[in-house]
């Protein structure tokens, strides 16, 4: 019973929620009780198995008005978990009921008082006689406001595809069934609009700056060195390697997804793509250019004969400039992402549904990778998260152990995993954080040292839902 004594919903809040999954023990000689609000409703599974029974009691100016009882006919078997869920909706007075995250009945209560005239009191399965060990009960939420359908249809695992949306903010942008584009993060004065005659250009542009081997100090190692895009734009290997054969400090970072993130480098230190863009050209482990104007220098050469001259003149109306050289490459980089995954189409075999489960359970994935921000962190707050591995050389992120948190869209293609690339496999990652993860000094996240005593096909199933992210 969860109960907030002396005060109807109505006066305590603006909204509620409840759901569950439920499962019918043996055949009951009545219906059994799954949820109850005291005056307002009552949910029961039928005592023959036949169906979820929902009884809404309207009230108005506290007149009990005729009930409104809705069966879903749909069997509930002994061997089954089926999800119900009730919203309260304290602004419109509205009661919705789903079964299987779909929605059952809806019934508007009229006013305040009408919901319920008591106490603030819930109760869950049989509270008051009954055979108690006619129900299992599983995942019950209780929220203090009203849940959308589509946040109920998430809680029951209801898998939809999903389309993508128009934007003319991104309409260059080649999105794939998958990402949100209302998530991007681009900067107003990098617009990518394909009614810009310019931006095809610009894109162009910045797929030369990237690909070619020219602008480094050596005239050998491009962008793509270590964004190769049969990799996921990765290069494979534990830690980046750049002129001269020199070993960086930490692992190659994919590039996918960069339209939905505004801080970059595993520790954050980069605000925006525009601004990151340049700090690789300059790294003398990495392209080991001196400055902007040896950048600059190389460009205007054009010892390959890349037309840069022309395409900076059809972009910008002038010859090559560092802000130029930012721009180009960002909006080249913001079209390469990730999406059109069995997880998108809505195609997950039943081994990945039961992954996509755990990781929103009893992994704690969604702790640090957001499902609804493209499997990272929200892109226009990127936040960092103690990930529970510590580089043998003490290297610490941000200082406080603190990690970047990466999108897991084509995971699959982007192994070693982790900033010092130290764990080889997805299974390795998922068998690091089942036994709780250790920190070598770092400040301990009870996220990720806590161990998730995940049984063996817990961990199978998981794995296979990580590929399931990969790109069709």
């Amino acid at each position: 019973t969860v109960r907030s004594t002396g005060a109807s919903y109505d006066q305590s809040v603006t909204g509620a929620s409840a759901g569950m999954f439920v499962r019918p023990g043996t055949e009951a000689d009545a219906d059994v009780t799954v949820l109850k609000w005291p005056g307002a409703l009552r949910i029961a599974l039928a005592a023959d198995g036949s169906g979820v029974i929902a009884t809404i009691h309207p009230r108005n100016q506290g007149v009990a008005l005729p009930k409104v009882t809705t069966v879903a006919n749909a069997p509930v078997p002994t061997d089954t978990w089926t999800h119900v869920a009730v919203t309260y909706d304290g602004t419109l007075k509205r009661v919705r009921v789903y079964v299987g995250g779909q929605l059952l009945v809806e019934k508007s209560m009229n006013t305040a008082p009408d919901l319920l005239a008591r106490r603030a009191e819930l109760h869950i399965g049989q509270v008051k006689g009954g055979d108690l060990g006619n129900l299992m009960v599983d995942e019950a939420f209780l929220t203090a406001f009203e849940w959308r359908p589509d946040q109920v249809a998430k809680a029951a695992f209801l898998r939809q595809p999903r389309t993508p949306t128009e934007s003319t903010l991104v309409s260059a942008v080649p999105l794939k069934v998958g990402p949100d584009p209302a998530l991007a993060v681009i900067p107003a004065d990098n617009a990518l609009d394909s009614a810009v005659p310019t931006t095809a250009d610009k894109i162009e542009l910045g797929r030369r700056l990237f690909e070619h081997a020219s602008l480094s100090s050596t005239g050998e190692v491009p962008c793509g060195t270590c964004h190769q895009e049969n990799r996921a734009f990765t290069d494979g290997l534990s830690k980046a390697v750049g002129v001269n054969g020199q070993v960086g400090p930490r692992n190659t970072p994919s590039i996918l997804g960069a339209l939905f993130r505004s801080r970059f480098f595993w520790d954050g230190r980069a605000h925006g793509l525009e601004n990151q863009v340049l700090k690789p050209f300059f790294n003398p482990m990495e392209m080991g250019l001196a400055d902007g104007e040896d950048l600059i220098g190389k460009i205007s050469a054009d010892t390959n004969g890349q037309g840069y001259a022309a395409l900076f003149q059809s972009v910008f109306g002038t010859g090559p400039t560092e802000e130029g050289i930012q721009k180009a490459l960002a909006s080249f980089l913001r079209t390469k992402n990730s999406g059109n995954s069995a997880y998108d189409q809505g195609t997950l075999s039943p081994l990945q549904e039961l992954g996509l489960r755990i990781f929103r359970t009893r992994a704690r994935c969604t702790s640090c990778h957001r499902e609804e921000h493209n499997f990272g962190s929200p892109g226009k707050r990127t936040f960092l998260a103690n990930t529970g591995v510590v580089a043998d050389d003490g290297d610490v992120g941000n200082g406080y152990g603190e990690f970047v948190v990466p999108s897991l869209r084509d995971v699959e293609h982007t192994a070693p995993y982790f900033h010092d690339g130290s764990v080889a496999t997805i299974r390795d990652v998922i068998e690091l954080y089942n036994d709780g993860a250790t920190h070598l000094g770092a400040a301990v996240s009870p996220v990720t040292s806590r161990p998730l005593g995940l049984l063996q096909i817990e961990r199978d199933a998981l794995e296979a839902f990580l590929l399931g992210l990969s790109s069709q």
